[in-house]
């Protein structure tokens, strides 16, 4: 309840910090979810965050992940804590329960601080070879976001505007990145001609479309 409220004040926020570190995973994962949801109004809570990201992966520290995300304050101590999460994942349950991809919700997480995350693009870059592609996309996104002229996790981006489950997350990485990814242009300009895409997808298309067309 104290997250739904939205403005719960600090003692609030500490109260549900605290709560992050409860041996009681139901309230300690509730708190935390809680806390992703206040975005900078839980910004009180940064460290007692940063060390829920060490449960690995559960619920708790994923939600802790997202929330830091939705902070984005003090990349100095919080950027690097997020890179130490990028080798924890679970490639046999990569969107089941939200415990099992911290790696993916880190990725996510660098991906929100933009240009204050630049230190972490060479850990990005160097897992870029890891086998599962969806993880090199989540990785890719966040390079964009952070670099929107890095030519290799734009092409990787690019690649995945057929996929239907992430075409939306890819659309949205390359409108972000403007004429910088102009790389896109020819896809996306046979993208939006597909008879069998969505309405809402194709709007959302064309509107990315002329977004790099501008920039050329």
């Amino acid at each position: 309840m104290l997250g739904e409220i939205g403005l719960p004040g600090v003692k609030a926020v500490s109260v549900l910090a605290s709560a992050l570190g409860s041996e009681d995973d139901f309230l300690a994962n509730e708190a935390a979810s809680s806390l992703c949801s206040l975005g900078t109004n839980a910004s009180g809570a940064i460290p007692e965050l940063i060390s829920a990201l060490k449960r690995g992966n559960c619920s708790t520290a994923c939600y802790s992940a997202k929330a830091l995300g939705k902070i984005r304050l003090k990349p100095e101590i919080v950027v690097p804590a997020l890179v130490q999460c990028l080798d924890v994942h679970d490639l046999d349950h990569l969107y089941g329960d939200p415990g099992v991809e911290l790696a993916f919700e880190a990725a996510d997480a660098l991906a929100q601080y933009g240009s204050d995350a630049t230190v972490a693009i060479p850990e990005l870059k160097r897992r870029l070879v890891h086998p599962n592609s969806t993880f090199r996309l989540h990785l890719a996104i966040a390079i964009v976001s952070i670099s929107a002229q890095d030519v290799e996790a734009l092409q990787i981006v690019t690649d995945y505007i057929y996929d239907k489950k992430m075409n939306s997350k890819t659309l949205f990485c390359l409108a972000k990145a403007g004429a910088n990814a102009k790389v896109a242009v020819p896809v996306l300009e046979k993208y939006v001609n597909n008879p069998a895409l969505a309405p809402n997808v194709r709007e959302h298309a064309i509107d990315t479309l002329n977004q790099l067309k501008k920039g050329q």
